[in-house]
């Protein structure tokens, strides 16, 4: 079976000298803050790009909750929930089994070899880097919406992208230059992670904290204002179509809302960052998805109690309810800013990972050995983070949020739905690796995880798909050009002889009881 040789401690910059700063609280808040941002991607697959940018917070609820399930709503968000569960369970025990790198990548190398470990790690590069893309142009859009309700603007054709089109405030159309808000939200966050882990986590707790805050005051100031009458009947009738109302219509919805809880997976780069990482990554994973599914649920019980559904079928459903349902237009501004922090903590969660992922495949070789340099005094790989947050930052600039928005959608379903099917494998195949975690009803769930991630999958553009199909070549490309051979670059000629033909890895690192 192929996997991959270990390299000798001096070698790796994940060795274990390596000091672990993150508790279980600081893992929560992280992943938390990657779940309170993705409600961008729901809003993006139901919506689309010029929707999102024109609207505000919770596109998905209100587009779902009128078009699709009433208010089932609120049984679409269970049973996304119940989806996407299955799919972080399996995610727990492969981030509690090898917890001295990126665990997905590091668990595909062990299941299905080199190669496809190289695969994976070249997919999640494109999860994480298009969505902090996608994540700093929703940011920009609501940075500028705040700006306007503080009586202030930004020239639309300097927060635009060159391949769309700007509207003036007389109407009119002009291209885009470049949307420089969303360059400029990245360099700072990048700049943050240059100074440790810690620091980038404790900006993360600030960030995740002013989120909830602004949700929990929507929520009691909302309560005055709920209208029984409008959750009744709770479950309308079918408009005569599969998926329109109805009970079909709830179940249709659950795709949509599955999409709100993707985040969770970017905390599981962090396993060499961890005091505890095979006991405190699936709480975290685990408690932040039940946490983030508590919120949606008390956010579409206030949505569809303050206005009737037909309402909530409005370009910006958040302004409509302060507006038309409620006398507290003037908690706009509040809410604006706790989704710029919220987009803002997800920005954080994926640069960090993207550094991360950069310097575990620069330290086997896979990719250029400087992404795997570490800052000597904050222990920080400070050239993969320069080096990601100005590819991150140009791309905002330029590519359409549809597009990269996408393409992040597609790279982590592929994603989930290889590490659920790595999961199953090691399980038979490899029975002897410790498992501090583990999933239950095996191979029930992992089977379902990937049909959970196969079924959303579906509603994502054919041509996204040909995108990643793209990306995927052009990876195949750079690992015959440069990572094909390239443990020769990180192991010395003089370790080689000293060195097992072959070593499997994952057996050798669970006699030491560390993977």
């Amino acid at each position: 079976m192929k996997s991959f040789t270990p390299l000798p401690a001096e070698a790796s910059p994940l060795a274990p000298g390596r000091p672990r700063r993150l508790g279980l609280t600081d893992l929560l808040m992280l992943s938390l803050g990657g779940l309170l941002g993705a409600s961008l991607f729901a809003d993006l697959v139901v919506c689309g790009g010029d929707a999102v940018l024109e609207g505000g917070s919770f596109l998905f609820i209100g587009r779902t909750a009128s078009r699709h399930a009433g208010l089932t709503v609120v049984f679409s968000i269970g049973l996304a929930g119940l989806g996407m569960s299955l799919v972080a369970l399996c995610y727990s025990e492969m981030t509690a089994m090898f917890t001295r790198a990126v665990s997905p990548y590091k668990a595909a190398g062990v299941a299905w070899g080199r190669f496809f470990a190289w695969l994976l790690g070249w997919i999640l590069i494109l999860e994480y880097m298009s969505g902090a893309m996608a994540l700093a142009i929703g940011w920009s859009a609501m940075f500028q919406a705040l700006f306007r309700n503080l009586c202030m603007t930004i020239p639309p054709q300097w927060a635009t992208s060159p391949f769309s089109m700007a509207r003036l405030s007389d109407g009119r159309l002009v291209a885009g230059f470049l949307n420089f808000p969303a360059m400029l939200i990245v360099l700072p966050l990048s700049a943050m992670l240059l100074v440790g882990i810690k620091g980038a986590s404790n900006l993360n707790v600030a960030l995740v904290g002013t989120k909830i805050s602004s949700l929990l005051i929507f929520l009691v100031a909302g309560l005055a204002y709920i209208k029984p009458a409008n959750w009744t009947p709770w479950v309308p009738k079918n408009m005569g179509s599969l998926g329109a109302l109805g009970w079909s219509g709830a179940t249709g919805g659950a795709g949509v809302v599955g999409f709100a809880l993707l985040g969770f997976d970017s905390v599981a780069t962090l396993s060499s960052e961890a005091k505890n990482p095979a006991r405190d990554l699936p709480r975290a994973i685990l408690g932040s998805l039940l946490m983030v599914m508590v919120l949606l649920v008390a956010v579409a019980l206030v949505f569809t109690g303050l206005l009737p559904l037909h309402k909530l079928n409005s370009s910006d459903p958040m302004h409509t309810l302060l507006d038309e349902g409620t006398k507290l237009i003037w908690l706009e501004p509040y809410l604006q800013l706790g989704a710029l922090a919220g987009l803002g903590s997800f920005i954080t969660v994926l640069l960090i990972s993207q550094s991360r992922l950069c310097l575990s495949l620069a330290s086997d070789g896979l990719l250029w050995l400087s992404l795997g340099k570490l800052d000597k005094r904050f222990q920080a790989p400070h050239v993969a983070i320069l080096a990601g947050g100005f590819l991150i930052a140009l791309g905002a600039g330029i590519i359409p949020i549809h597009v990269v928005g996408r393409l992040a959608c597609a790279a982590v379903l592929c994603a989930l739905a290889a590490a659920c099917a790595t999961v199953l494998h090691l399980r038979y195949s490899r029975p002897d690796i410790h498992r501090p975690f583990r999933t239950p009803w095996v191979p029930l769930v992992p089977i379902l995880a990937v049909i959970v991630c196969i079924s959303m999958a579906t509603l994502i553009p054919v041509a996204t798909w040909r995108q990643l199909i793209a990306w995927v070549i052009l990876g195949m490309a750079v690992y015959r050009l440069y990572g094909h051979q390239g443990h020769r670059r990180v192991v010395s000629p003089e370790a080689i002889p000293r060195r097992r033909a072959n070593v499997d890895e994952a057996a050798d690192n669970n006699r030491r009881g560390d993977i």
